[in-house]
This record gives C-alpha cells, sequence and structure tokens, in this order.
C-alpha cells in the first residue's frame, strides 16, 4: 500500500493527520507544500484540491480525518490503543 500525505508545517489539521498515519503499520511519505514542492505545483497537480492535508492512499485522495481512518481500520493497517 502506498501512502503520501501533503502537509504545510503550520497547519494543525496536518499535525493530526500525521499524528494518526503514525499509527499505520504502513509507510507513508511525507511531502511539504512550500518545501518539498512550490504551492503553484501543488496548484498545479491538485486543481480541485485547496488544502490540505491531503493524503493519497493507492491512488485516491482523502481530505478528513473520519475518512483515513476508515481506510487505514478497513485495511488492518492502524495499531488500535
Amino acid at each position: 500500500m502506498e501512502i503520501t500525505i501533503y502537509t504545510q508545517p503550520t497547519c494543525k489539521p496536518c499535525a493530526i493527520m500525521k499524528a494518526l498515519l503514525r499509527r499505520s503499520t504502513a509507510d507513508v511519505k511525507e511531502i511539504v507544500v512550500g518545501e518539498n514542492i512550490s504551492v503553484l505545483d501543488f496548484a498545479n497537480e491538485f486543481p480541485t484540491i485547496s488544502s490540505t492535508p491531503l493524503v493519497i492512499i493507492d491512488g485516491v485522495y482523502y481530505m478528513g480525518l473520519p475518512d483515513v481512518a476508515k481506510k487505514l481500520l478497513s485495511e488492518g493497517l492502524i495499531i488500535q490503543k
């Protein structure tokens, strides 16, 4: 399973999403908008997305924490505490 998260440094929802992804057993690639990719390149690559965090799991876009959590749980990729 391939998981990529696009974040921004001062984004609180990004920090929460990253905390969830740290509980997963999958490898996660983080791309920081403004550092690893320019804001313009992000906008060009994802013209319908206007905010972060953006999580891409096996090519499918997820924007909300509940949707990402459901996906990780359904795949057995989350460590429940």
